[in-house]
């Protein structure tokens, strides 16, 4: 489902599959994805009566979803993350 999904892209390999968003995205790509996935985080919030690990688990993938923006909406902060992926 969309929580599972949501959770399995926070805890990938990379902020840009988080974002679901190539190394080369721009930074309105980064905005506009941003949009997106925080509309999808939002929505999961309010859906259901989750579990007391299932919230955690949602908010840890928040907190996962905002540092990924952080880093890939600020373009000299993305080319350093960029770097020490490929490193």
């Amino acid at each position: 489902g969309a929580l599972e999904d949501l959770l399995e892209r926070t805890r990938s390999r990379s902020y840009f599959e988080c974002l679901r968003v190539p190394p080369d995205v721009s930074t309105t790509g980064v905005r506009d994805a941003w949009t997106r996935v925080a509309a999808e985080w939002e929505a999961l919030r309010a859906a259901a009566p989750w579990t007391p690990e299932e919230a955690e688990a949602l908010d840890e993938a928040g907190q996962v979803l905002h540092d990924a923006f952080a880093v890939l909406s600020d373009p000299d902060l993305r080319l350093a993350y960029r770097r020490a992926l490929d490193s």
